[in-house]
């Protein structure tokens, strides 16, 4: 008795692995996606003009969409790729930095758009892939100022980020996947000296993106 059960529970063991094997990932696909991010910059007066330095903005959040697109190749259980995807944030971070917190008086840091390229690679278990990516990010930025009420600076500028991110992505029939995706972007360094009297300033922004997207399989 003991023996069948062993047996039984073999056949269900092998049958179970087997319609994980014949799970494909491969192919590629297409899709969007619907976020929620926070996004902060930091301005730095590089010639003192506003007699202080590290001026932090505030931690914005705000929705998003985007689209992506990939290709995806496995090798057993190892799935590994490439995708593209475009994301409009439409984020800005506002800081005060006036000594006396003057209402007229900000710097700000609006993030438009993301273009991002970025390598997948992660382990399927089934119909349930788990995947890790990164690669650079470029956004276009704009920055201005405002001095005593009157526009102070203005410029708008692409600045490169690099990006990484984790995701649980879970087909829903063999040619849909729904996915959460979490990922993080630090920019580099952006200046300027657009301002009335030349003044140089520079922000560092950081972005983290919680996202929910599905795609179509190919």
């Amino acid at each position: 008795m003991i023996n069948k059960k062993i047996a039984l529970a073999c056949v269900l063991l092998g049958t179970s692995f087997n319609s994980f094997a014949d799970d494909d990932w491969s192919g590629f696909y297409a899709g969007g996606s619907l976020g929620v991010a926070s996004y902060s910059a930091t301005f730095n007066d590089l010639d003192d003009d506003w007699d202080n330095q590290g001026l932090n903005g505030d931690n914005n959040i705000d929705g998003n969409i985007g689209v992506h697109a990939g290709v995806n190749f496995q090798e057993d259980s190892f799935v590994y790729g490439i995708e593209i995807g475009y994301t409009y944030f439409d984020n800005t971070s506002t800081g005060l930095p006036n000594y006396d917190d003057t209402p007229d008086d900000r710097l700000s840091s609006r993030l438009k758009g993301a273009v991002s390229l970025r390598a997948r690679a992660g382990l399927a278990a089934g119909k349930t892939l788990f995947y890790l990516a990164a690669g650079p990010q470029w956004a276009e930025t704009k920055y201005d100022s405002f001095y005593d009420g009157a526009p102070y600076g203005y410029t708008t500028d692409t600045t490169i980020g690099l990006s990484g991110a984790v995701g649980l992505e879970r087909q829903i029939t063999p040619n849909l996947s729904a996915r959460l995706q979490a990922e993080i972007t630090s920019f580099e360094t952006t200046e300027q000296a657009e301002t009335q009297n030349g003044n140089r300033m520079s922000h560092d922004d950081d972005l983290s993106n919680l996202s929910l997207g599905i795609s179509y399989l190919f």
